[in-house]
């Protein structure tokens, strides 16, 4: 439909109107909104764009209104029980069609109400003591319900119908009503003769937590509410008093129907949205060079209206914008979005310039998804040619093998430990930088691999493109390297194949005095742990940190955080991680459970030593209230025993015990003879999130 509304009134009732005038703002389009009450006025602020009429108006005030003020369009977004009130906007509006000379439209903004949740075997007594949804027609019969009731009552249905509730006197003394700070709301409740203890005058949302406490606070046995939907609260309300064994006494929506169509919110939007399209095109302009810059790039830039960019990129597109265009030095979402919102309603274009290719570590992406959720916005991409196809083709080499990491802007802590994995196992690393800083530092990285080549391209496209191709222990601390656009390639034609399972020694570390999961052991323990990429790590009482360097070694991608109070110990794993070269391990000297609160929630964790604090720990890690897989080794009966309480009292799944007993042979004179290690328990489950 689409038609073009020049005079919008809204009568907003609920949070769904209240949304309906603000989106309407901020595509510049202007509304009266009806409120019935000073709060009213005060929860919805006006603007430019929103001019807020207070006021209870009956059928004939209604129709003054529209003759002075001269609507084309009216949207009723009043409660869903506000019935009398629809019926005299929907009545007002057809008899005003029949005499006036604009015809007003009207349009139904409805919430969405979801079905109550019964239980259909319950015994309808509602003084059964169980937590059980019953459903009324109506407030006088909830209310006649109620009588029949013990406990205190939380009512939650608004100030309206108080009379009906406070009718009864023996059920007025245990209300609790919760109803909205405003003066007609609490002048209401002391005229139906209610106290000032029974009264709760709040502005939701509210949590089921919050709901819990007043239920709590108040000993609340009962909770009256309407069938409201999610946006009345209704799913909160039910949480918390499945939590508290609280009864649900629950006002169907009417059952009555006004009117024969009714749109959501988005449906809404979408009949009174102006038809015009703004059509952005997200575009990469390639490495800098104009004669870089794609033939559909150049047209859709010719053709633009508006431009945006950062400096950079205006000053490749010079040449192919028309002198009509506007020209913004803008690439973040929130300068060039406030511009795109001030044009709704033209039918324009507009382009937003990216470095190198839209789909290739470009902002383009997170751009994109929010320009999506504008109405009356269409967006596209163009790709371009992106810093990695040009040092390729300067280079003589592929691309699709190689394994592509950046640098720019991103901490050193995250790409450093990729760098030097890929480095190590990878023939072939392409690397985008924010600069000869970064070049410097993965050089000195990657400077004791023997064979490394490194290829770098300087401005690549620009006049003053160069390509330097050395080793990396060619380059020092005297090196300084030009100010401008880098990207580099590594080659190591020696890599050595990723493992893809546990694989290290005993003898790969240092041990020294300090205790160290065996390796049968330490390689099982690593499997029942289940990593995946990007899993974080806790390996509690890390001893030489064997099990830390097991998982690190598995991906770069993998955090460890080797936790250990043990001086001795935590100085041992720190030796062993710098042997291994392994960047992703963070040693943590500290005594467990203390300081989990400084680090990320865990995906995995191995605890190898409690110091007695192994219930403790598993608390720890359950009030982060996210799911994670834990390994606990084992090998005295009171940690056995003390396991075994654990899986009772905490909510696990796939639990699992398993006893290894491990005997390797050693040669002794002219024969070998099997010595056995002490038998290890691997206790293994998912703590589950709560």
């Amino acid at each position: 439909m689409n038609e073009k509304f020049e005079k919008i009134l809204i009568y907003a009732g609920t949070t769904e109107g209240r949304t309906l005038a603000e989106k309407l703002a901020e595509r510049g389009i202007k509304s009266d909104v009806s409120v019935a009450t000073e709060y009213g006025n005060q929860v919805m602020e006006e603007s430019e764009f929103i001019h807020v009429l207070q006021g209870r108006l009956d059928l004939e005030q209604m129709m003054r209104l529209y003759e002075k003020n001269n609507y084309d369009l009216i949207i009723d977004a009043t409660h869903p029980f506000a019935q009398i009130v629809s019926e005299n906007i929907k009545d007002s509006v057809e008899k005003y069609n029949k005499t006036a000379k604009n015809h007003i439209m009207l349009y139904r903004l409805a919430r969405n109400v979801s079905g109550s949740i019964i239980d259909d075997s319950a015994d309808s007594s509602p003084d059964k003591n169980r937590t059980s949804i019953y459903e009324y027609e109506n407030s006088a019969e909830c209310a006649k319900a109620l009588v029949n009731t013990k406990g205190n009552i939380l009512l939650t249905t608004g100030s309206k119908e108080l009379g009906v509730f406070c009718h009864y006197e023996e059920l007025k003394k245990r209300l609790v009503v919760r109803v909205l700070p405003g003066m007609e709301s609490l002048s209401l409740c002391y005229e139906n003769g209610l106290e000032g203890r029974q009264i709760i005058a709040m502005q939701g949302p509210f949590t089921r937590e919050m709901n819990t406490g007043i239920i709590h606070q108040y000993n609340i046995k009962n909770i009256v509410t309407k069938e409201s939907g999610k946006t009345g609260g209704v799913d909160e309300k039910i949480a918390a008093a499945e939590q508290t064994g609280t009864r649900i006494f629950m006002i169907k929506k009417p059952s009555k129907k006004i009117y024969d169509t009714e749109y959501s919110l988005e449906e809404i939007l979408k009949l009174i949205l102006p038809k015009s399209i703004i059509n952005v095109v997200l575009a990469g302009i390639g490495t800098g060079d104009k004669c870089g810059i794609t033939e559909n790039v150049k047209n859709a830039i010719a053709n633009a209206d508006l431009i945006f960019g950062a400096k950079r990129m205006i000053e490749s597109a010079y040449g192919f914008i028309s002198n009509n265009a506007k020209v913004y030095q803008y690439y973040l979402a929130k300068d060039i979005i406030p511009v795109i919102n001030e044009n709704a309603g033209r039918d324009i274009k507009a382009v937003v310039l990216f470095s190198g290719d839209t789909g290739f570590f470009s902002g383009a992406k997170n751009l994109r998804k929010q320009m999506e959720k504008l109405p009356g916005v269409n967006v596209s991409m163009i790709p371009g040619i992106s810093s990695v196809q040009a040092l390729a083709a300067r280079t003589g080499e592929s691309w699709e093998d190689a394994v592509i990491i950046s640098t720019h802007g991103i901490e050193r802590e995250i790409w450093m430990p990729k760098l030097r994995f890929h480095a190590l196992h990878s023939k072939k690393i392409i690397f985008i930088t924010s600069g000869g800083e970064d070049i410097m530092q993965i050089a000195e990285l990657v400077s004791d691999i023997p064979d490394i080549k490194m290829d770098i391209g300087y401005q690549l496209s620009y006049d003053d493109e160069k390509m330097i191709s050395l080793r990396p222990q060619e380059l020092t601390g005297s090196t300084v390297f030009k100010p401008g656009l880098y990207v580099g390639m590594i080659r190591n034609e020696k890599a050595v194949p990723r493992k893809l399972a546990p694989s290290f020694r005993d003898d790969d570390f240092i041990r020294e005095k300090v205790p160290m999961t065996k390796e049968e052991i330490r390689h099982l323990s690593i499997c029942k742990l289940k990593l995946v990429e990007n899993s974080v790590v806790f390996d509690i009482g890390c001893g030489t940190g064997s099990i830390s360097i097991e998982a690190a070694a598995m991906s770069p991608d993998i955090k460890v955080y080797a936790i250990e109070t043990n001086p001795d110990a935590v100085n041992l794993t720190k030796q062993n991680c710098k042997k291994q070269n392994l960047a992703n391990v963070k040693v943590i000297e500290n005594l467990a459970p203390s300081g989990f609160d400084n680090l990320p929630v865990p995906t995995n964790v191995f605890i190898g030593g409690s110091k007695g604090n192994l219930r403790e720990i598993i608390q720890s890690l359950a009030d982060k209230k996210s799911g994670m897989r834990i390994v606990i080794n084992a090998v005295s009966l009171e940690t056995i025993a003390e396991v075994s309480d654990i899986a009772d009292d905490f909510n696990i799944s796939d639990f699992e015990a398993v006893c290894i007993n491990v005997g390797k042979a050693k040669k002794i004179g002219g024969y070998h003879l099997m010595q056995a290690n002490n038998p290890v328990y691997i206790f293994s489950f998912d703590l589950q999130a709560e």
